[in-house]
């Protein structure tokens, strides 16, 4: 990393999915499972009775545990307490061309107490790629119920202190084998001279390495050295659960800002907006949108007349075929950084969202 000359804390821009390790911290992790004896295999439970032990794929020491495509496993004996971690990670390899279908079941002891029902539990899904992944499951803001229909009966989330069960399910169409290894829980870190702020409801699923940002924070109440002026209405925030756990959520900012406290020097900015919406009608509608940084307009965008109908048509000249990138042609387009460089003179940094449509300045994340 180099160090700007004019900041004595700089902003270092970096993206917390494709960090590489020269910019990131040696994150804390905790190994569950690395199944280099068949002790490891004990710890769960699977559906098939077929798991096994293999010299395949392994990413932490030599062997891995092998299970088919339509496997279903779950454990009562992992750790309780997952509240001094980020994630729940776990290392995948799925051999053949065909993707496979996976369920999340994390339940805990308010959810065994009120009856051990479905909406009480966390119920999630995801999609495996052909060769490997990482599993990422996050520890804070695991909602009860599904993503659309949440915490209706049990309002709060699953408490990461008094998690009980832990289910994984995978299903296919096609037969084959499936290779997990290096189970543990990973606490990420920032690197020095960072700044990093996630955006979003007050149980929002928060992105390793980053400060939580809820509608009720307010810079200087309870000592907080970044926020708003005053509290944003909690129904503003949104959660759309994908495309990651840094840009899923967000709260709307149009003609608000957002303070944080630093020292004097020359700064520079990275802003995530999110510009898609879980629901119909919650896309970015806009002709022009700006970022004003300490009064002054750091960055800027023109979609031109045809700016707030853009979400009917961004996409109409792109035609999918078999095995594309659904990230790289839809997601990559609309997630794209903007960034800015500003000074501070005051030891206040202020930034400032406008926009002259609705639903334009969606902050999903700051650095």
């Amino acid at each position: 990393m180099t160090k700007h000359t004019a900041a004595p804390l700089f902003f270092f821009l970096f993206l917390i999915l494709t960090m590489t390790s020269a910019a990131r911290a040696e994150p804390k992790t905790l190994l569950i499972s690395d199944f280099e004896t068949p002790d490891d295999l004990r710890i769960w439970d699977f559906k098939s009775k077929s798991a096994e032990i293999s010299d395949l794929h392994a990413t932490h020491g030599t062997h891995s545990v092998k299970i088919p495509v339509n496997e279903y496993m779950n454990a009562f004996r992992l750790p309780h307490d997952w509240s001094a971690y980020d994630s729940l990670d776990i290392d995948i390899f799925l051999e053949g061309d065909a993707t496979v279908s996976g369920s999340l079941l994390i339940a805990d002891t308010a959810w065994e107490k009120s009856g051990r029902g479905y909406w009480n539990r966390h119920n999630g899904g995801f999609t495996l790629s052909p060769g490997p992944t990482t599993l990422s499951i996050p520890v804070n803001g695991l909602y009860r119920g599904e993503m659309g229909s949440r915490n209706n009966d049990l309002k709060s989330n699953i408490d990461p202190k008094q998690i009980i069960r832990v289910d994984i399910g995978f299903e296919s169409k096609d037969k084959g084998s499936i290779y997990i290894d290096n189970i543990r829980f990973t606490k990420e870190s920032r690197p020095e001279g960072v700044l990093a702020f996630d955006f979003g409801p007050e149980n929002q699923v928060l992105a390793p390495g980053f400060t939580a940002i809820g509608p009720m924070s307010v810079i200087g109440k309870n000592g907080a050295t970044a926020g708003f002026r005053h509290p944003m209405p909690a129904a503003r925030c949104r959660d759309d659960g994908f495309p990651t756990r840094l840009y899923q959520d967000c709260i709307p900012l149009e003609g608000e800002q957002f303070l944080v406290d630093v020292p004097n020097g020359l700064y520079h900015v990275w802003v995530m907006y999110d510009d898609l919406g879980y629901w119909g009608g919650e896309q970015a509608c806009f002709r022009k949108r700006s970022i004003t940084a300490n009064g002054a307009v750091g960055w800027q965008e023109d979609r031109g007349p045809g700016g707030l109908a853009d979400y009917l048509y961004r996409f109409e000249s792109v035609e999918p075929t078999p095995g594309a990138s659904m990230w790289d042609l839809y997601m990559k387009p609309l997630f794209t950084a903007k960034t800015l460089d500003a000074e501070v003179k005051d030891k206040r940094f202020v930034l400032q969202f406008d926009q002259d449509g609705w639903l334009g300045c969606k902050v999903a994340a700051v650095i």
